[in-house]
């Protein structure tokens, strides 16, 4: 574990450099005349300033500062995933664990799941876009459109897990000891839950990916398009501030998971 924390610890001092050195690059072509004095002084600057929640001023709109744009962006994202994830665990989590239970159940929802995989994201949301789209329901059908995507995986997931599950020797012991079946069920899930925390954790490069394409297909005023616009308007304080922040977070929230993992597994 401290290897991870070490390596988190290292990426989250490089990722700064990169990011600053690949924007320099593409925001002047005279970037590589300069000298290593006069980079490394504009780099120490600006990380500086970000250390201190600073980064700078939008070049499109250059009387409003990128913290500004970023705070108003978030709070958006941020509702998006968590209901997301609300729909995709409370809709696969019971569905799963009766396809573990009941064969028939599973190869009804083998098929629609099937069905909901074979279609694009993007298709999805555009179906539901001009279908139901109404102002009132900004972050319900984007977050329904992420949730479609991800619930075959995780029922099917679900499903396995609960399936093996059901097969170990202490869901027999507890069964002839005359638990009843919510106490069985219960002592699944408490054995169960560190493996949903792992799928969780795979998930997050994905459902990232996914907020930044629904967020541009309804127009909600989020990070993901944010970043499309500032980077079709070269903005790059903004693409700097973005990238920077999506990074740290990616790496914190691996880390975070990482110890919750190892957490539960000892304690399970």
């Amino acid at each position: 574990m401290k290897q991870k924390m070490l390596s988190s610890i290292t990426i989250l001092l490089a990722l700064p450099l990169i990011c600053f050195t690949f924007l320099t690059l593409a925001q002047s072509t005279v970037a590589t005349l300069e000298t290593d004095e006069i980079f490394f002084k504009r780099y120490f600057t600006w990380f500086g300033d970000c250390l201190h929640l600073d980064f700078g001023m939008s070049q499109i709109n250059t009387e409003v500062s990128v913290n500004n744009i970023l705070l108003q962006s978030t709070p958006y994202t941020v509702k998006l995933i968590a209901l997301s994830l609300i729909i995709v665990l409370a809709i696969s989590i019971p569905i799963g664990a009766m396809c573990a239970v009941h064969s028939d159940f599973a190869n009804i929802f083998k098929y629609i799941a099937s069905l909901l995989s074979t279609i694009p994201i993007y298709w999805l949301g555009l179906i539901l876009s001009l279908s139901f789209y109404a102002k009132e329901s900004m972050l319900v059908l984007p977050a329904l459109t992420i949730a479609l995507g991800h619930i075959p995986i995780w029922i099917k997931f679900t499903k396995d897990t609960f399936s093996q599950a059901l097969s170990q020797d202490y869901v027999l012991y507890d069964k002839a000891r005359g638990l009843s079946n919510y106490k069985v069920w219960l002592h699944i899930w408490s054995n169960c839950v560190p493996a949903f925390v792992a799928a969780l954790h795979k998930s997050i490069a994905q459902l990232i990916l996914a907020v930044i394409i629904v967020e541009n297909i309804f127009f909600v005023p989020g990070l993901g398009s944010l970043f499309l616009k500032a980077w079709i308007n070269q903005d790059f304080p903004v693409i700097q501030a973005f990238v920077l922040l999506i990074g740290v977070v990616g790496v914190v929230a691996t880390l975070g998971f990482e110890l919750l993992e190892n957490y539960l597994t000892r304690n399970v």
